[in-house]
């Protein structure tokens, strides 16, 4: 498993590594990190500081298989969604159809 219990982030590549290779995470809901977990799915969001439910949900993560691997093949597939090529069609499709309604704008209104 993967703990990532920090009190501030961005959009950790960390995270998304861990993800990548299977692991069952856990973080801190703090910056982006919620834009990647859905709590219960891919992983586990615990409030930052909260030590109390950190452990508890290492220890969950630990005695539970089923669980484990559930989670870790939700955040494997998730992961693959924020892969450069996921990522680079997305802005290759976003940027298309931003030109397609540029071109068809009527310049004077």
């Amino acid at each position: 498993m993967f703990a990532l219990p920090s009190l501030q982030e961005g959009l950790p590549l960390s995270l998304l590594e861990a993800m990548a290779c299977g692991l069952p995470v856990m973080a801190s809901r703090v910056g982006g990190v919620p834009a990647v977990i859905c709590d219960g799915e891919n992983g586990f969001l615990i409030p930052a500081g909260d030590v109390e439910k950190v452990s508890k949900a290492i220890v969950q993560l630990a005695s539970d298989s089923i669980l484990r691997a559930r989670v870790s093949k939700a955040a494997r597939h998730t992961a693959q969604s924020w892969s450069w090529d996921s990522i680079w069609e997305r802005y290759e499709a976003l940027l298309t159809g931003a030109c397609r309604t540029a071109q068809g704008a009527d310049p004077c209104g």
